[in-house]
């Protein structure tokens, strides 16, 4: 066990092609920092490409070898875990490079001054690079929809690179959570803005991944047109 402050909590699920060249741009950063993998893959291939860097003492590793599969399941289990040590931030961000390694900086130093921030793929002078058309006609069809529904007023509802403070994560029952995939993204947000913590959007850049295959799906948007329709109902 480590001395450090900050968590980056890496979901994975068939990433043997990035997780080897994330982890090592994470500890290229030269920031005092632990990493907890959250592998859904069940055979575990994803870490057959990096087991020695698994080995390092500030990486930790969960496969959810028997449990129900999805994002969200995966977060609810990080966090949970992350709920009983004392890091004072906290990052989860995906493993194909989507999100740049270079950009968790800005996250983790405006956590000095907000309990949650979201590195925002629509704030202004954010961008995206190369990301199909459709993917940001959805993405932007989602936050119509989410805003009408919930009232939230964020840009990105459903982005996945978040910073939080330990005290919005040990402020949230994830117990109750509805999602058990991409709209965790969604409810997360929602539940940390609902009790008053204080979110920052800021512009990153997003890039459309170069290695594996997207998991996204027509499945992925039916869970989460329903899903915000159910954290509605129950609030």
């Amino acid at each position: 066990m480590t001395n450090n402050q900050i968590l980056i909590l890496i979901p994975i699920y068939y990433e043997k092609e990035n997780l080897p060249a994330m982890l090592n741009a994470l500890s290229n950063l030269n920031i005092q920092l632990d990493i907890l993998i959250i592998d859904d893959t069940p055979d575990k291939t994803s870490t057959l490409n990096c087991l020695d860097l698994l080995k390092k003492d500030n990486i930790y590793y969960i496969h959810r070898k028997n449990k129900d599969k999805g994002l969200g399941l995966s977060y609810i289990d990080a966090y949970q875990w992350a709920q009983q040590k004392k890091y004072k931030k906290l990052i989860q961000m995906d493993c194909d490079f989507s999100h740049d390694p270079k950009e968790l900086n800005k996250i983790i130093n405006k956590l000095d001054q907000y309990d949650c921030v979201i590195g925002s793929r629509f704030a202004s002078k954010s961008s995206t690079a190369n990301w199909p058309k459709y993917r940001l006609l959805i993405s932007k069809i989602a936050y119509i929809y989410i805003k009408v529904l919930l009232g939230l007023k964020i840009k990105d509802p459903t982005g996945g690179f978040i910073g939080s403070t330990n005290e919005v994560i040990q402020n949230i029952d994830f117990y109750k959570f509805i999602s058990k995939g991409y709209s965790f993204q969604i409810e997360m947000k929602y539940h940390i803005i609902k009790q008053g913590f204080k979110v920052k959007e800021i512009p990153i850049t997003f890039h459309q991944r170069t290695e594996g295959y997207s998991k996204f799906n027509i499945s992925i948007i039916l869970e989460a047109f329903i899903n915000v329709l159910k954290i509605k109902r129950n609030t």
